[in-house]
């Protein structure tokens, strides 16, 4: 795949139990490297673009619920992992 990053809309659900939908992205590898730190809105230039973002939102959130606070410690750690030595 190269430079190309994977990336799709998942529910997270905070520790008030309330959900988030982030755009989560991910290596070759299908691990989780990054994600938005806030919700995502929907924003488009006309109704078609927030129409075709709506149902790519509808369609990726289907995937299991990810808890925020989990996933930030997941990629915290990978990317510890991945720092130069000395930094």
């Amino acid at each position: 795949m190269g430079d190309s990053m994977n990336w799709n809309y998942r529910l997270m659900r905070y520790d008030t139990g309330a959900l988030g939908i982030h755009e989560v992205y991910y290596d070759d590898d299908g691990d989780i490297i990054s994600f938005t730190e806030e919700a995502v809105g929907v924003t488009g230039e006309n109704t078609e673009e927030i129409g075709a973002t709506l149902r790519q939102m509808a369609k990726d959130i289907d995937a299991y619920i990810l808890n925020y606070d989990e996933t930030c410690r997941m990629v915290e750690a990978r990317t510890d992992q991945e720092a130069p030595d000395g930094s």
